[in-house]
């Protein structure tokens, strides 16, 4: 009989809208449909059920994820709301540890707009990187066109070098320009969804309106060394 009653509450459990009930491994859950596996039969075949046959599925940890329409509500886990604030204190702006902080506690709705919003973020960060770096490819190319040409002692094969690594530089240059300029309000924007989000969720979880991070005085390395940075 225990044998029996912990390989029941071992086991996910889907609740269908007309009432009935199936015992199994969910995989995966999106916002159309939920993929699980039969629990008595789990290297077997793998189904799937649409969001909108679903009622509710209780997890074998206890959690459950409430379905109305094609939105999830998922129900936290058992920490406080003390403790999820001491938390969310801490982290402040590292979004790693946001992220992981969103996925551990079933905030699914948070973590994947966090998430869009830290993809936008690298997105803004590789266009600047790649926007400086053929700017100052582009230069060099320039620069090294310019001085093939001074020393051809005005040969014409060189003339033509010239003007080949100039247009290339140039080019290269523009490109790379208006590639950082695009990266500009793309990282700013991403930072201004993240803001959001995290505003959002202190309201809704932590009773906190215009959520502030508390002021910290740090001391390690910075982009000019090493010094005391103040973090707000």
């Amino acid at each position: 009989m225990v044998m029996f009653g912990f390989s029941v509450a071992a086991q996910d459990v889907i609740f269908k809208t007309n009432g009935f009930k199936i015992n199994a491994k969910v995989i995966e859950v999106t916002d159309q449909q939920i993929e699980y596996k039969d629990f008595n039969v789990q290297s077997g075949q793998t189904y799937y059920i649409d969001i909108s046959d679903v009622l509710m599925i209780t997890y074998e940890n206890g959690q459950k994820a409430v379905f109305d329409d094609t939105i999830i509500y998922e129900e936290p886990n058992k920490m406080s709301s003390g403790a999820l604030k001491s938390e969310f204190d801490r982290i402040g702006d590292n979004d790693e540890q946001m992220l992981k902080f969103f996925k551990d506690n079933n905030f699914s709705k948070y973590y994947n707009s966090f998430e869009s919003a830290c993809r936008q973020r690298n997105a803004g960060r590789a266009l600047l990187g790649t926007g400086i770096g053929l700017s100052i490819g582009g230069l060099v190319i320039a620069m090294v066109g310019a001085i093939q040409y001074d020393d051809s002692y005005y040969d014409s094969a060189a003339e033509d070098r010239f003007i080949a690594f100039m247009v290339t530089g140039y080019a290269l240059m523009i490109t790379g320009e208006v590639l950082t300029i695009v990266s500009i309000p793309i990282s700013i924007t991403a930072g201004v969804r993240k803001r959001i989000i995290k505003n959002n969720f202190a309201e809704e979880y932590l009773g906190i309106k215009s959520y502030t991070y508390q002021p910290k005085l740090n001391f390690g390395q910075t982009t000019h060394g090493i010094g005391l940075t103040l973090n707000f």
